[in-house]
């Protein structure tokens, strides 16, 4: 008889060429060994993948390959690993997807202490050459910590809406009846969704730090191509699901338009997208028909401009807005070099574009200021701390990250003007 394992991951695998190998290595040098693999075949059809998964299969009995009668998509795939998991945990990584070694044993170690439904993780993402993006970490709030914030208006994508950052109790999972959608992208966020509403118990791995390494964008991964309206149709299947399940309450219905709000401003700027237009026009909809303040500044802003407009050029402006950082930041980068620390004052959408450039800075200091306190001693998803303007010296360089902000500056900082820096002058926006 087959001796259960405590961790079962499931990988959908669709001609993922040569990230697979490296994508099981990570996971057979685990420094927790308990576990087994479901790789779930998608109907692939070069050679490569099917010699790659034989031959682990064969190294290791741990390593099941199952295979589907014809390419059915990343969501039948995941949803046929699920059938067949035994693990009392289950989690989820893509073919071109790769575990720290102390991925698993660390996850496992704070479920388990913890007593949790669910444990998370951050992660980092690189492209299709193994070149360096970005680092994600969870947001935590240091009063909440281990925790997530569950109260947090931002709760849904502080921890990000995808699987495999996230190992679940399987019994959990069976309890609620969680699956992932049958559709050709967004496929995955009506599972996070449910994950991330249907417990009370959300542990944080470490702080939120980084576990694992998400390949972004590699035209490997089963669901590559981006139809804005799978996602909307996602976010009502979500919807539907939680107030079946009974957990749907005014603060959750205000979280999930939230998250609606920040992720059609991302995914609308997306190389690949497909129905914009239909798509603004849904979430313009969902905005006009709640009756909702959002605390945070940039949520209430983009509130406002759904609820005004049909028009989703604006959404554009913000995707320009990094693309001219890169171009052109070359004076900006001069400008940084006659101060070994810099405040940035702001914590919106440009000063994210911004904190995601500087990270070729790393010999110069950045904090980042802004107004919401229980933000105050967190970090930003950037890893940049946030502190106090009580704290901040008349001394300091100041990064003012819009025109309204600067005005704000040089008005109770006279004494400091020369040592405030528009960002604006840099880089227009809309």
């Amino acid at each position: 008889m087959d001796i259960k394992p405590e961790i079962s991951i499931v990988m959908p695998v669709y001609n993922p060429g040569n990230f697979l190998m490296e994508s099981l290595d990570s996971i057979v040098a685990q420094s927790y060994q308990d576990w087994s693999l479901l790789c779930v075949d998608d109907g692939s059809d070069d050679e490569e993948t099917m010699r790659i998964l034989n031959e682990y299969c064969e190294k290791d009995k741990r390593i099941k390959c199952y295979r589907m009668p014809k390419n059915s998509g990343a969501a039948a795939a995941r949803n046929e690993g699920l059938k067949n998991a035994t693990g009392r945990y289950i989690i989820f990584l893509d073919a071109d997807d790769v575990y720290k070694d102390c991925f698993l044993d660390d996850m496992y170690r704070s479920i388990t202490e913890n007593d949790a439904d669910i444990c998370i993780c951050g992660h980092y993402k690189r492209d299709f050459t193994n070149n360096f993006v970005e680092e994600r970490s969870v947001r935590i709030y240091p009063e909440q910590y281990p925790y997530l914030d569950m109260k947090s208006e931002s709760h849904y994508y502080d921890a990000f809406t995808s699987p495999w950052n996230k190992l679940c109790r399987r019994e959990f999972l069976e309890d609620y009846g969680i699956r992932f959608q049958n559709l050709k992208c967004s496929n995955d966020l009506a599972f996070s969704l449910m994950v991330m509403t249907c417990t009370n118990k959300i542990i944080c791995c470490d702080y939120g730090r980084p576990k694992l390494y998400y390949r972004w964008n590699s035209g490997k991964q089963i669901s590559s191509t981006r139809d804005l309206l799978d996602h909307y149709k996602a976010y009502c299947y979500a919807k539907e699901q939680i107030c079946e399940a009974g957990y749907m309450t005014p603060l959750v219905e205000h979280q999930l338009l939230a998250f609606l709000l920040v992720s059609a401003v991302d995914i609308i700027q997306h190389d690949g997208a497909v129905n914009i237009k239909e798509f603004y026009g849904k979430v313009h909809e969902e905005a006009l028909s709640h009756d909702v303040y959002f605390e945070d500044y940039i949520l209430q802003q983009y509130l406002s401009w759904f609820r005004q407009s049909d028009n989703f050029m604006w959404c554009f402006m913000l995707g320009d807005f990094e693309k001219q950082l890169n171009e052109k930041g070359e004076t900006l980068d001069n400008e940084l070099k006659k101060s070994e620390e810099w405040i940035i004052w702001g914590n919106g959408q440009r000063s994210i574009a911004l904190q995601k450039y500087l990270k070729k800075h790393d010999e110069i200091r950045f904090f980042v200021c802004e107004s919401h306190e229980k933000n105050i001693g967190t970090c930003t998803q950037e890893g940049i701390k946030i502190i106090s303007s009580r704290d901040i010296p008349d001394s300091a360089s100041i990064i003012a990250t819009n025109q309204r902000i600067y005005n704000m500056l040089i008005t109770q900082r006279p004494q400091s003007i020369h040592k405030v820096v528009n960002l604006e002058l840099y880089c227009k926006y809309g």
